[in-house]
């Protein structure tokens, strides 16, 4: 399951970190276009929060990483790492297949919509 736990860790701080770079690109635009579009954007607030979030949010999933080993190897001993290790890299295999086709067959989808002229639709 570490495999997994790893993933949703970071799937919800990407989200996080994505939310939070979209409130700043609005204001940006925001200032933008009250002041005419005569408005210089600010990139460097934008690289601030991206490295802000990147640090941040990044620290939990590396701590489970780093940490689970080791606890484990100083609680239960080093068959049980040996175990979580095997797991780990059995799990990661079959989530980074499954991961593999699904983009795949999301970008499939992607382009043949897009080769019949279907536009989004609103949600």
């Amino acid at each position: 399951m570490l495999p997994y736990w790893f993933s949703g860790m970071t799937l919800y701080s990407v989200s996080r970190a994505a939310h939070e770079m979209a409130k700043v690109a609005n204001e940006e635009i925001k200032k933008a276009v009250q002041s005419n579009w005569f408005y210089t954007a600010d990139s460097e607030r934008c690289i601030k929060v991206s490295t802000h979030h990147s640090l941040k949010e990044m620290m939990k999933p590396g701590m489970l990483v780093i940490g689970t080993p080791l606890v484990c190897g100083f609680l239960f001993g080093k068959y049980v790492v040996a175990g979580i290790m095997a797991g780990s890299i059995l799990s990661g295999v079959l989530m980074a297949i499954s991961a593999s086709n699904s983009g795949g067959a999301w970008d499939n989808c992607k382009k043949q919509l897009e080769s019949e002229g279907l536009k989004k639709t609103p949600a």
